[in-house]
């Protein structure tokens, strides 16, 4: 009876520190770009309710800012989304202009140099990967729309 009574105060501890995390240190980082949160020391993070294990404390989550039309009266298109072997864009309003487009992976490297376009072009991304692709189009040296494609 004196062990059960001895292990139940040990129980009840360990239940409560089923919540939290121990690490070596952390804190946040501020610059004129935003602010950004680290953490060092934890090796992994067992979720309690589900069988998931992640590296870390903090889990990531992706923010993509799309931008913008800052011209509302330039119409764009782009499909189909997602896109297997030709992406289509379009200039709905059939303006002619002098609009670009670039391509570039979702870690900002350009793949495509910007190549003008009116009407309707087609973008090959058959010899892409798949994965997440932007395409920024700009018109007079002006960022107009972003889109956020998917090559399968």
């Amino acid at each position: 009876m004196k062990k059960v009574f001895f292990l139940l105060p040990a129980l009840i501890c360990t239940g409560l520190r089923a919540q939290q995390s121990t690490v070596a240190g952390g804190g946040n980082a501020t610059g004129s770009g935003g602010t950004v949160s680290y953490s060092v020391g934890q090796i992994s993070y067992k979720s309690p309710d589900s069988a998931l294990i992640t590296v870390g404390v903090q889990q990531p989550y992706e923010i993509i800012v799309l931008g913008k039309d800052e011209l509302p009266g330039i119409q764009l298109l782009a499909y189909p989304n997602p896109v297997r072997n030709n992406l289509t864009l379009k200039n709905a309003d059939d303006r002619d202009g002098s609009l670009t487009y670039s391509l570039s992976d979702i870690t900002g490297k350009v793949l495509l140099s910007p190549a003008a376009f009116s009407g309707e072009t087609l973008v090959a991304m058959q010899q892409y990967p798949p994965g997440i692709y932007l395409i920024t189009i700009c018109g007079s040296d002006k960022k107009i729309k972003t889109f956020k494609i998917i090559k399968k």
